[in-house]
């Protein structure tokens, strides 16, 4: 499936083109923590604080879907990679819907207000 349009929480409106094979890792709900997420790779956890399922995504060019038991389930997020600002990303008719803005580097144990359970994918912002 390919969107079009893209828009900030806010209102900003941006264009989002494409789709991309990545890598994906799962870890066991009870070992969870950002220091679990590798170099390079976008983690989501389906409960806050690190804690729940774990899925990671590496290697797509320009945004990917998570996977159905993250589908509107993520709770927290850490961005590993080493220089990539990445965006937790929520479909709404037919947009993509920016969550989040996060930078290399940071980790969020908690997601901004607003946005808790409505992740779909994620992507270069």
């Amino acid at each position: 499936m390919r969107f079009s349009r893209t828009r900030l929480l806010g209102g900003s409106v941006l264009s989002v083109v494409g789709v991309a094979a990545a890598i994906v890792g799962v870890s066991s709900p009870a070992m969870a923590a950002s220091s679990s997420c590798a170099t390079h790779y976008f983690c989501v956890w389906t409960d806050g604080g690190f804690t729940g399922t774990q899925w990671s995504g590496s290697g797509y060019t320009s945004y990917i879907n998570v996977p159905s038991y993250e589908h509107d389930a993520g709770s927290s997020w850490a961005n590993h990679n080493a220089s990539q600002r990445e965006c937790a990303i929520d479909h709404v008719n037919g947009a993509q819907v920016y969550l989040d803005v996060v930078n290399a580097g940071v980790n969020r144990g908690v997601v901004p207000s607003g946005t808790n359970d409505k992740i779909d994918a994620i992507g270069f912002c």
